[in-house]
């Protein structure tokens, strides 16, 4: 069921928020997918569960029940939410103010809460506030809504363009990137654009329908070095029937470029729709991300 199934006797098992992803392997609705997420399940093993459609948790909770695993759900067990500022963590066991996560975006306050509780859970609850609070700080997700800075992306653009980088690729993604966006427009609004490059397999426009009137433009380019890269018109395409302005370029450099000319002054511009994609940028962009 899983890759991580080659450990027999994990201390927890845990699920992300699970969305449509590998349809064509794992099935093409929720409840099919969980029951194949769930394969990570074993009996008697304490299951950290993120939020959930009600779906999703469907088929988790069956499996757990089977397996008489007990559960540890997001909104149920425990919740993490944002408030002044500041990480608000809550259990029966525990009340905590931490900091929030160093990593963007609104899914990052319910990854946050998953990870804190499997920390109480693998420690019994013996982990300090401190412990909890640096590791929110400290925390690094490659291509995660990450701002690429000392880059060559970065020399094409003037001073005060942002450009921004996220392997998402599902529809999941799609909506945690696009608000994320959204609230970036919130506190310092800028004309925003996408350039992004999918595989195929992936619901391309489920990925990009919750960008429509969001971003000004997107621009389609092809990833390199590969063979499994939609094709950047048909990838036009499904972006206009999505609602989006849509533009195919030849390589990320002259989708950057046409950006550039289309307003004067400083813009926001994300990369995005494929960690293939996502790769080839962080392999010329940040060399000291991952020491």
């Amino acid at each position: 069921f899983d890759a991580t199934n080659v450990v027999d006797r994990p201390k927890c098992s845990v699920i992300t928020p699970i969305s449509i992803d590998h349809a064509d392997k794992l099935g093409s609705t929720l409840e099919l997918i969980a029951f194949e997420k769930a394969g990570i399940i074993k009996p008697g093993i304490p299951v950290i569960v993120g939020l959930q459609d009600p779906a999703a948790m469907t088929s988790i909770e069956q499996t757990a029940q089977r397996l008489s695993s007990p559960l540890y759900c997001f909104g149920r067990e425990y919740i993490a939410f944002e408030e002044h500022g500041r990480l608000i963590f809550q259990s029966e066991q525990r009340l905590i103010d931490l900091p929030l996560p160093v990593l963007s975006g609104r899914n990052q306050i319910v990854n946050a809460g998953l990870a804190i509780a499997t920390s109480l859970n693998l420690t019994d609850g013996h982990i300090s506030d401190q412990a909890l609070g640096d590791g929110l700080r400290k925390a690094k997700w490659p291509a995660r809504f990450m701002r690429l800075s000392e880059s060559p992306f970065t020399d094409w653009v003037k001073d005060e363009t942002e450009i921004w980088l996220d392997g998402g690729h599902n529809p999941g993604a799609g909506l945690a990137i696009a608000q994320t966006l959204a609230d970036l427009q919130d506190r310092a609004h800028k004309p925003t654009y996408i350039i992004v490059g999918m595989v195929i397999g992936k619901d391309a426009k489920g990925f990009l329908l919750p960008f429509a009137g969001l971003v000004k433009t997107m621009y389609a380019v092809p990833i390199p070095e590969s063979t499994i890269a939609i094709n950047t018109q048909l990838l036009t395409n499904i972006a206009i029937s999505a609602g989006l302005i849509a533009h195919a370029a030849e390589d990320v450099r002259s989708a950057i470029s046409s950006i550039e000319n289309l307003d004067d002054g400083p813009k926001r511009i994300l990369i995005c729709g494929s960690l293939h994609l996502a790769g080839s940028i962080l392999a010329k962009s940040d060399k000291d991300f991952f020491k």
